[in-house]
């Protein structure tokens, strides 16, 4: 990624970076509509403090301004969920009960957000005790978005590169700094994830191998001559011939004045490409140079010459083997994840409960 201003420096990390940022950035532009809802009634919103704790993960608050960020991360889905299970069009769409799911769709929507922060929580909470993390409290957060924009900001006066935007929204840099913590927690773990190798060998064979089939592909070249010419079958022949003696079959079919293609053909794909038993045979079973016989289909001569061909084949064992480690590293990261969410959460329902529709409305989209 080019820097905002030129510079001869360079981040070793600036891809990474740059890659998440974008995609967050992405993401945070995504805008889905509630159904059917009047101006009005997105006006009168409970009054909250961005320091009003909503919850409790193992004594750590969750406060009003971070939930505010994971309403807007799962409005999109719980709206498009909720409208497909038959939630009702208008203004009393979001507390009226969606049978099929037994909750409201505001009721839905707080739960997912909850259970968000818990995760991005628990997140930071294992962080800071590998030792890496530091602070992180709501507070700091906003104190580390407010020094980073102001480096941001000095660093472009000073004429020095700065990659990603040249300033954060709160909710980019609140995305931002999960997907960096997650990514450093999981390179701390990694050295303690040790997969036997006998495991990893049965993996590939039953699960990966054949994931990475590669069918056979041949690139073969053909002319194609119609019986209705009067020297149609001895043209064939002196092309056939021509192109086996080393001569271009293209120069040939020129001299004739035949069809000529060259295609490079899946040869897994090869029954449905309207080429007949006979041809298709002929067509698997050329290797690079060779010409085939005259052949017929129809009222058509076909000649074929194979240029080049990769026959089918499994990526071998090693060049997959890092691939199984990651996604068992993922499946155990998780594991270790959900066990410490699991009884985590306290909920304040003083301040929860308060989360209305208004709020919900009010909060789904936007930068801060």
């Amino acid at each position: 990624m080019n820097p905002v201003h030129k510079s001869k420096k360079k981040c070793p990390c600036a891809g990474f970076i740059f890659s998440i940022i974008i995609t967050i950035f992405f993401l945070s532009c995504i805008r889905a509509e509630p159904p059917i809802l009047s101006e009005s009634e997105s006006q009168s919103e409970p009054k909250f403090d961005e320091f009003d704790t909503v919850a409790w993960v193992y004594d750590e608050p969750v406060f009003i301004g971070e939930l505010r960020f994971e309403i807007a991360k799962n409005y999109s889905a719980i709206l498009s969920r909720a409208v497909t299970a038959g939630g009702i069009q208008g203004k009393d769409f979001w507390e009226t009960e969606i049978k099929s799911i037994g909750q409201t769709p505001l009721e839905m929507l707080k739960t997912a957000a909850l259970q968000s922060s818990v995760r991005r929580k628990i997140i930071m909470i294992w962080a800071r005790d590998a030792g890496f993390a530091g602070n992180i409290s709501w507070a700091a957060f906003l104190e580390s978005f407010e020094n980073e924009n102001l480096r941001r900001r000095a660093a472009l006066d000073a004429g020095d590169p700065v990659y990603g935007p040249e300033q954060f929204s709160q909710r980019v840099f609140y995305d931002l700094v999960l997907s960096e913590t997650e990514h450093k927690l999981k390179e701390v773990l990694q050295p303690g994830f040790v997969f036997d190798e006998k495991l990893l060998l049965h993996l590939y064979e039953t699960e990966y191998r054949q994931l990475t089939y590669h069918p056979g592909v041949s690139t073969v070249e053909y002319v194609t001559i119609q019986l209705d010419r009067t020297d149609s079958r001895n043209a064939a022949q002196m092309i056939r011939q021509a192109a086996a003696a080393g001569k271009e079959l293209k120069e040939a079919a020129q001299e004739y004045e035949v069809n000529y293609l060259i295609r490079t053909i899946n040869l897994l794909r090869l029954p449905g490409m309207g080429f007949s038993p006979l041809l298709q045979q002929t067509i698997v079973s050329l290797k690079p140079g060779e010409v085939s016989q005259v052949l017929q289909q129809g009222e058509v001569l076909w000649i074929f010459k194979c240029i080049e061909r990769e026959d089918e084949k499994f990526s071998p064992y090693e060049s997959v083997k890092q691939v199984i480690i990651f996604h068992l590293m993922e499946d155990e990261y998780n594991k270790q994840l959900d066990s410490r969410v699991e009884g985590a959460l306290k909920i304040n329902p003083d301040v929860y409960d308060k989360i209305d529709k208004n709020f919900i409305l009010n909060n789904n989209i936007g930068s801060r």
